[in-house]
């Protein structure tokens, strides 16, 4: 599988094998997703905590692109894209929360995020470990 047009393996995930980052979204690939880091970069300020109402696969396979900031600018330098150091942490996220509003969707994006390693608890800036992201569901 590619991205990009570069080789992607589990074996080449940052995180190891036992995570499947082979199907990352990034930016350059998609309209909505490249305006909106577009829109970040030039405000200069991080994502932090992001929330993504109406989560499905593909927009979670672009918040694990920002989760897995380093991996994301990996593939894009072997594909020949430039990413600064700022541009890679505007382009990350503390932490995130996926809402669905079907049950379904949520098992589906449930398993998903936890085979991408996003659900993995890690220490915030203050040491104390928190959870990286959660799917839920709701509506309103």
């Amino acid at each position: 599988m590619t991205v990009d047009g570069v080789a992607n393996t589990k074996e080449e995930s940052e995180l190891g094998p036992e995570f499947d980052l082979s199907s990352l979204v990034l930016g350059s690939n998609d309209s909505l997703f490249r305006t909106i880091e577009e829109s970040q970069i030039s405000s200069a300020r991080p994502f932090g905590t992001f929330l993504d109402a109406g989560t499905g696969s593909h927009s979670l396979r672009w918040i694990a692109s920002l989760v897995h900031s380093e991996e994301r600018a990996r593939r894009l330098r072997k594909s020949g894209i430039a990413v600064t150091k700022e541009e890679k942490a505007l382009l990350s996220v503390e932490r995130f929360v996926a809402v669905t509003a079907d049950k379904g969707m949520q098992k589906i994006v449930q398993e998903e995020a936890e085979n991408m390693g996003l659900l993995l608890n890690h220490r915030d800036n203050r040491g104390q470990e928190t959870e990286k992201g959660k799917v839920v569901v709701g509506n309103w």
